[in-house]
């Protein structure tokens, strides 16, 4: 591989492993944040007490550990097994997309049980409810993460991957050996202990 191509590849995977790493921290913080709030109509404020993104959207945690793990997943394999990883990541962030979509078309039966429970016992049974910002930085997580996985999926033959500095040679030779034939075997990358 010619070093332009190669510095090419370098920059890329960094973006993608760039984009994992904040795409995942950004649905795995969302997920923790109140996803919707309630209001009575005609008075009382906003309830500080909304649904959080685990309890409308309770996959978002996982996929956004898939995020994580592809940032370290990527570097580490090669061919095939990283498109497959592509895939996944794609896969993760179109997941994300959706959960999140869910939320924001329609927040109240999202909330379902939540928010029965929350105004039982008002006296005034009107309530809006809203989504926050937070399914919106679900959303644009799952577009970042979506963008790089499809990203891996056609350009990844071009990124270099972990070095095959330890791995072995060839198979390692049994048998009684002097000790400057012992240090050319390591010297070689065998190792004669074996």
């Amino acid at each position: 591989m010619n070093e332009p191509r190669r510095v090419s590849g370098q920059r890329e995977l960094a973006a993608v492993i760039t984009a994992c790493v904040v795409a995942g921290a950004i649905v795995l913080i969302a997920a923790g944040r109140h996803w919707v709030s309630y209001a009575l109509v005609g008075g009382g404020g906003d309830a500080s007490s909304g649904p959080t993104g685990h309890d409308v959207a309770g996959g978002a945690s996982a996929l956004g550990l898939v995020m994580l793990a592809a940032a370290v997943a990527l570097p580490a394999t090669r061919r095939w097994p990283r498109r497959i990883v592509g895939l996944l990541l794609a896969a993760a962030g179109a997941g994300t997309i959706a959960l999140a979509a869910y939320v924001l078309a329609d927040p109240g039966a999202a909330a379902g049980k939540r928010l029965i429970s929350f105004f039982a016992f008002s006296p005034s049974p009107k309530v809006t409810v809203r989504a926050t910002g937070w399914p919106w930085a679900d959303v644009c997580a799952g577009v970042l993460a979506l963008v790089a996985g499809g990203f891996a999926l056609l350009r990844s033959a071009d990124w270099p991957a972990m070095g095959r500095r330890y791995e072995s040679k060839g198979k390692p030779v049994r048998g009684a050996a002097d000790e400057a034939s012992m240090w050319d075997r390591l010297d070689q990358g065998d190792d004669p202990t074996v």
